[in-house]
C-alpha cells in the first residue's frame, strides 16, 4: 500500500480511498488464510503459552486466536524445522478458529521494543514486547507476515487484553 501523503479533495475520493484500503486488507487476510496449514499442532498441547487469546476480527469478520510461546525447548524444536542458523526468541501461532488452520511465526524480541520516541523505557510485559517487536518488524518491511494483518492482530489483541503501552513505542 502506498504510504505517501495524498491530497483528498472530495467525498468521492475519500470513498475510493477507503474502498482501496478495504480491498488490500481483505486480500492480505485471504493470503494469510491460504498459507495456514491444517496439519500444524496446537502448541498449547505441549507447553503453556505466555498469551493465548481469541477475538473476532473486524477486518476479516472471523474468529482469530493468537498464542505466544517462549518455552526454549518448544521454540528450538519448531524453529529448527526452518532453514535458519539460530532459533527465534518466541513463537507466534495464529489461528483461523473456524477452519482449525494455523500459521507459526518465529520472532525475535527487539531491544528497542521498550523505547519510546524520546528514548525513555516503557514498562512492557513479555507479551507486549512480542507484539511491539512484531509490529516494529512489520513496519520495517521484514518478512513476518502481511502488515495489515499484523496491525489488525496487534491492535485487536492489545485492545482485548488491555495492553495500552504497545502503541506508546510507536508514538
Amino acid at each position: 500500500m502506498n504510504t505517501e501523503p495524498m491530497m483528498i479533495t472530495g467525498k468521492d475520493e475519500i470513498d475510493e480511498y477507503f474502498t482501496r484500503v478495504k480491498e488490500v486488507v481483505k486480500h492480505e487476510w485471504e493470503v494469510t488464510f491460504n498459507y495456514m496449514s491444517p496439519i500444524n499442532v496446537d502448541l498449547t498441547w505441549t507447553t503453556k503459552p505466555i498469551l493465548d487469546t481469541t477475538y473476532k476480527s473486524m477486518s476479516c469478520n472471523k474468529k482469530i486466536r493468537l498464542s505466544i510461546f517462549d518455552d526454549p525447548h518448544t521454540v528450538k524444536v519448531v524453529s529448527s524445522k526452518k532453514p535458519k542458523k539460530r532459533t527465534s526468541d518466541v513463537l507466534i501461532q495464529l489461528w483461523d478458529v473456524d477452519s482449525h488452520k494455523s500459521l507459526i511465526y518465529g520472532l525475535d524480541i527487539r531491544e528497542d521494543c521498550e523505547m519510546d520516541w524520546s528514548g525513555d523505557k516503557i514498562p512492557l510485559t513479555k507479551p507486549e514486547k512480542v507484539l511491539t517487536s512484531w509490529l516494529l518488524d512489520s513496519s520495517e518491511g521484514k518478512p513476518v507476515g502481511p502488515s495489515t494483518v499484523i496491525n489488525d492482530v496487534v491492535k485487536s489483541v492489545s485492545d482485548k487484553n488491555g495492553f495500552i503501552n504497545v502503541f506508546r513505542v510507536l508514538d
